[in-house]
């Protein structure tokens, strides 16, 4: 971090696609002609595209919902699987995709396990 600069550079990171030969030798003719870079077209592209905190809550829902959908398959695959294991799998999933552990948390808080196991009233 710099002191003195007036700018805070916002973390960046790399993300990196595979595209047809044809997509790829377009890009390269419109960012010759735009005299741009295929990097600052993507970019902005992508941040055009971005979406709002408000939407971050829909893509939440949907990403709860798969869960809850693989939950019981994961289920009839592996009868053994406990839902503390499952939860433990679904959370190291989310964090190497490199979601933020806020979301993570969002998204367990919300998941639907119905072969969750009931702790019985005489366990401590």
């Amino acid at each position: 971090m710099s002191i003195l600069s007036g700018k805070v550079k916002e973390k960046s990171m790399f993300v990196g696609a595979h595209i047809s030969s044809h997509t790829h030798y377009y890009l390269t003719l419109f960012c010759i002609a735009r005299d741009t870079s295929k990097a600052k077209l993507i970019k902005e592209l992508l941040d055009s595209w971005k979406t709002r905190e408000e939407e971050e809550i829909e893509l939440i829902k949907d990403i709860v919902s798969r869960i809850d959908q693989q939950c019981m398959i994961k289920k009839k695959i592996d009868p053994t699987i406990t839902s503390d294991r499952f939860i433990v799998e679904v959370t190291r999933e989310l964090q190497a995709k490199g979601l933020k552990q806020s979301a993570i948390e969002t998204i367990l808080k919300k998941i639907h396990i119905p072969w969750k196991e009931q702790k019985s009233p005489n366990s401590h």
